[in-house]
């Protein structure tokens, strides 16, 4: 499990090194391959993608997807519409605390 977080992640060249030398984007990856750990049936993320450059951000969106069809669960927060368009089945808009909107992305587009 681990080297599986390790390679579909893009950490392999950095696996030997201290964490405080890693990169923001590869101390969220990281972040990321810990979630992972265990196969949990649901995985929590929180703006998993903040930080990184589009290819990270795209080797971050296939892992994520693969665990998806796998069979689990993933709950993410998010600011970029871009990356929920790309992960997410339903959607909820969160205002001040409180959810405004739940649904599939094109319901909630039109």
């Amino acid at each position: 499990v681990a080297n599986w977080s390790i390679q579909s992640l893009g950490l392999s060249l950095y696996a030997d090194r201290l964490v405080g030398t890693y990169s923001g984007g590869n101390k969220r990856k990281l972040s990321t391959a810990i979630a992972l750990m265990g196969c949990p049936p649901l995985v929590l993320l929180d703006e998993p993608t903040t930080g990184m450059d589009p290819q990270a951000r795209r080797m971050l969106w296939n892992t994520i997807v693969s665990i998806i069809r796998e069979g689990r669960a993933v709950v993410l927060t998010s600011h970029s519409m871009e990356e929920c368009e790309a992960l997410c089945t339903r959607l909820a808009i969160m205002v001040k605390g409180t959810f405004q909107c739940l649904g599939t992305i094109q319901h909630l587009k039109y």
